[in-house]
């Protein structure tokens, strides 16, 4: 009689130790995610985009130049993983090639409309920014700490870059060269908003001679993440 009672109370503590035993790991795993992931007071602001899997803390801006890489970081952490690969290559310079797009004004359009239209003051600024094209060289020094992105980067120079174009085998050369690379990074200076609160900037992703795409890009700051707002795409192949 006794064995009969004591069998069912050593199969509910049993049931009843693993039921806290799995409590306590789901605990432990969940708070070990949010430290690793979640920022705190002692973690600098994030420059990404709102992907928590891709979020890696890095330095909060205080300056025009260190809030252009923010909005840099959060465009390069936008790109799929087949078009980041391992190694993302950048072009030195800013490109200003869409400054002779007859219909650049209409292209934009889109983005000065909708419930959070882009401030002509953001456009003014980039359109002023991108008169001409300037060397990221000096401004990637320290680009470790500049980008905040879950890959290495580097970059290419202009003359290089053009090398490439309709070149027979150019574009083995640059996959030979950048192993682990996915293509080609091109972007603009960014234009921001007196405030910081909005930027607008063009990209371009090129991966040979007929792939690749082209758009202008507006961003919007909530808090201390930048997030994209809306896209107007100019070229695709």
């Amino acid at each position: 009689m006794r064995r009969l009672i004591f069998r069912p109370i050593v199969l509910l503590l049993t049931f009843l130790t693993g039921l806290f035993l799995t409590f306590l790991i789901t605990f432990a795993l969940e708070g070990l995610e949010r430290l690793i992931y979640e920022p705190s007071e002692t973690i600098p602001a994030l420059h990404l985009s709102g992907i928590p899997d891709r979020a890696r803390p890095c330095i909060e801006p205080t300056t025009e130049q260190e809030e252009e890489y923010a909005v840099y970081s959060a465009l390069l952490n936008l790109l799929s993983e087949s078009e980041r690969g391992e190694l993302i290559v950048l072009q030195d310079h800013t490109t200003n090639d869409f400054l002779g797009y007859e219909s650049i004004e209409r292209t934009l359009e889109p983005l000065q409309q909708g419930s959070f239209p882009l401030a002509q003051e953001t456009l003014d600024a980039f359109l002023a920014n991108n008169e001409r094209s300037q060397s990221l060289e000096n401004l990637t020094r320290s680009t470790e700490n500049l980008f905040c992105l879950p890959v290495r980067t580097t970059l290419a120079s202009r003359s290089e870059v053009e090398s490439y174009f309709g070149r027979r085998g150019g574009w083995q050369l640059f996959y030979r060269k950048y192993r682990g690379a996915a293509g080609l990074v091109t972007l603009s200076k960014v234009g921001f908003s007196r405030d910081r609160s909005q930027a607008l900037v063009y990209q371009e992703f090129t991966c040979d001679d007929t792939c690749g795409r082209g758009s202008f890009v507006a961003l919007f700051k909530d808090g201390n993440v930048w997030r994209v707002r809306s896209q107007a795409g100019t070229w695709i192949s």
